[in-house]
């Protein structure tokens, strides 16, 4: 589905762009999903959206591609609230229900990351999501000027709420990270992510191949492929 219009309307005055995000995509062992959906939903979300500079926190759900099962992220003020002493403080002092949980984590990706490119402030019922690795800093400049000259056409579409380029924050990164102790292998972490929000899935499948098939992204190694995800829970800090 497309719904052309003359172009999208200029962001409400005020409106800030984001310059930050930390996001996880993982899998859950199963005979614990219905306890995890509890412990994200009741505990581990409104726990991350007390935190300053926490903007708000989404959950999603797969329903197509071979990702990751699940897909959270959080919007941050700056890329320095993930080294700021509250936040850290939160990582030292994890509840009792996160310690129950972590060690049913599966192929974790952590990615505390820059927002490079964003087009469009909504929040589409639908996201689809590509995972990069040794996207090599000396090319992101021009991987960002063609993803930004593609979304001139694809921003054309009402379907599409928002389009947003994630490169991996290295000092937010290397933050040592007790609950990472608690999980049974060690979490990934991606160095560039294509994320595409919008009204349905087969819309934000398609752009984003068209962004996929960029000259610019085809020798780069995908950490993870193409995958669609649901909205499940948002939160707002």
């Amino acid at each position: 589905m497309t719904n052309r219009m003359e172009g999208p309307p200029a962001r409400a005055p005020g409106a800030q762009l984001s310059t930050a995000v930390l996001c996880v995509w993982n899998d859950i062992d199963p005979e614990i999903e219905g306890e995890y959906e509890g412990w994200y939903q009741w505990d581990h979300l409104r726990d991350r959206v007390d935190v300053p500079g926490f903007r708000s926190c989404r959950r999603y759900l797969r329903v197509a591609g071979e990702g990751r099962r699940y897909f959270t992220f959080s919007d941050l003020d700056s890329p320095e609230v993930t080294n700021a002493p509250t936040y850290l403080e939160r990582l030292r002092n994890f509840s009792d229900w996160t310690r129950r949980i972590m060690p049913h984590f599966r192929r974790a990706i952590r990615m505390p990351a820059n927002v490079t490119v964003e087009r469009g402030d909504g929040t589409g019922g639908f996201l689809a999501a590509v995972l990069y690795e040794q996207a090599a800093e000396e090319r992101r400049t021009a991987i960002r000027r063609a993803i930004d000259a593609a979304l001139g056409e694809i921003m054309q579409d009402a379907c599409v709420t928002r389009v947003r380029v994630f490169e991996v924050n290295v000092a937010a990164a290397n933050v040592h990270n007790p609950e990472a102790a608690l999980r049974p292998d060690p979490a990934l972490t991606a160095e560039l992510a294509i994320v595409l929000e919008g009204s349905y899935e087969a819309t934000v499948s398609r752009h984003l191949a068209t962004l996929t098939a960029l000259p610019e992204l085809a020798s780069l190694h995908r950490m993870m492929q193409s995958s669609v995800y649901r909205l499940l829970f948002s939160s707002q800090g």
